[in-house]
């Protein structure tokens, strides 16, 4: 039996995005923050009058510091580029996210995260803004390094200037792998609109390469079942974390940056992949009909095991599709592809540690939330509470002596917080099901992993048992 509890200090976060659209009710100087004296003023000017982008009428903001989302990025482009056909796919599609911008992205092959929906909400770098003006204003296809030039070339972009106040115009001076804010995207874009050495028309990309999408498949950023670990590190090099599970087989966690393109990885013991999971990165395709949601799912392999999941098996393997309960449709958050013969873990009790650990910061990518820092003193504080829960066969966050979380917290000297709080489960056979299910929770444990108020995480499990105490200090 599987059961859920949460409980925290704390307040909620609340998540949300507004879609971008063509009609702006006030023009740029009745904004609070427009100021005529900034680099940016005639810009965002231009980008307000001709719906480039709006502002925030309720608050009277432009919010020209705030970074620039991938989903974001394209809207404005599309509206400098080829405002009609945007129009024509937001109206046709009537959806109410950024599907039509990916619709009509994919039409004109640009290189941006099309299945990996986590990924349109999150900011988008340099490199990749340079790569998509470069290949759609000339139809070709470019390597990044090829775009940066292309920008200044074109007179777009200058780059970063170096300590004499020069601009050397190099691929690192651009910084590619950093953000960028809505008011330099808008200067990118009058610059666009005001040259006359560029064919301002959108036009399909060119690519030498283009793989064919398979029939049926089920992979992870390119990697499937029995793939070699020499191919694994050829896409992201060294593991961030080894662990191991209770056959002391090795449980790789690889990701880039603050979680960005999180993977776990399995081996066997010839060193061959045996073990898939990602929230970020994978494929699932049968039959050339991609598998989204719960409905194209259970229509092929018919409803298992309960709403939030479902598993099959898939040429031999065994595949477990994790579901979204919080979000219409049902979608997939998660997929997990195993051998069935190889199995996580639910004695080596500090896997399922790291496990929980990184899921959760995965989780807190996927929604813009910087990652929470482990934390060892607290994590003996959580380790405690599972163990006494196993020991004295109970399920809750008070235990037999009365104390609840922060007593036990403050015991252990950990008294002199901002926020605290606590979520527990029991009942799951490994720790990434355990996250799942307070992902899942409709009371708390989700809110709890993605509070942004939160700053440290100590984890403790004890066979089907687990804890997470988030932390934040005074």
């Amino acid at each position: 039996m599987k059961k859920l509890f949460t409980l925290f200090f704390t307040a909620l976060l609340t998540i949300s995005f507004a879609l971008v659209t063509n009609a702006n009710s006030l023009a740029a100087k009745d904004y609070v923050d427009f100021n005529e004296g900034l680099y940016w003023a005639d810009e965002m000017t231009w980008a307000i009058d001709k719906g480039v982008l709006n502002g925030y009428p309720t608050e009277k903001k432009i919010k020209p510091n705030n970074t620039l989302s991938e989903a974001q990025f394209l809207t404005m482009l599309f509206r400098v580029l080829n405002s009609e056909e945007l129009d024509t796919y937001i109206q046709n599609l009537n959806t109410n996210d950024w599907t039509p911008q990916y619709a009509m992205a994919k039409k004109y092959n640009l290189a941006v995260s099309y299945k990996n929906t986590a990924n349109w909400n999150k900011p988008i770098r340099r490199g990749t803004v340079a790569k998509l003006f470069a290949e759609s204003l000339t139809g070709k296809e470019m390597s990044e390094n090829e775009a940066v030039q292309w920008m200044y070339n074109q007179n777009i972009s200058d780059g970063q200037a170096d300590r004499n106040g020069d601009f050397p115009k190099t691929y690192d001076s651009y910084l590619p792998n950093s953000t960028l804010t809505r008011a330099q995207v808008v200067v990118f874009l009058y610059n666009i609109s005001t040259s006359k050495q560029i064919d301002q028309s959108l036009k399909v990309i060119e690519r030498k390469d283009v793989v064919q999408e398979k029939l049926n498949e089920f992979s992870f950023n390119g990697i499937e079942i029995n793939d070699s670990i020499d191919k694994v590190k050829q896409i992201y090099g060294e593991p961030k974390r080894i662990t191991y599970n209770d056959d002391g087989l090795e449980i790789h966690t690889y990701y880039r940056n603050n979680y960005d393109d999180f993977l776990i990885v399995g081996l066997d013991e010839s060193h061959h992949v045996a073990y898939l999971y990602s929230n970020q990165v994978y494929t699932a395709r049968y039959y050339g009909l991609d598998l989204l949601n719960q409905e194209s799912i259970t229509s092929i392999f018919g409803k298992s095991y309960s709403d939030e999941l479902t598993k099959t098996t898939y040429q031999g393997n065994s595949v477990t599709f994790y579901y979204d309960t919080h979000l219409q449709g049902m979608p997939v958050r998660a997929l997990q592809v195993k051998d069935p013969n190889w199995s996580l873990t639910d004695a080596n009790f500090e896997t399922s540690d790291y496990l929980i650990f990184d899921v959760t910061n995965s989780y807190r990518n996927v929604y813009n939330l910087k990652p929470l820092k482990w934390f060892e003193q607290i994590s003996n504080t959580a380790y405690k509470h599972s163990k006494d829960m196993y020991d004295n066969n109970f399920f809750d966050h008070t235990n037999l002596q009365g104390l609840d979380p922060f007593d036990r917290m403050a015991k252990d000297g950990l008294d002199s917080f901002s926020y605290a709080g606590e979520n527990i489960a029991m009942g799951y056979t490994n720790g990434i099901d355990a996250t799942e299910g307070w992902m899942n929770s409709k009371t708390g444990h989700r809110e709890a992993i993605l509070n942004a108020n939160f700053t440290h995480l100590g984890v403790g499990s004890y066979h089907w048992f687990y804890t997470q105490n988030f932390y934040t200090p005074q």
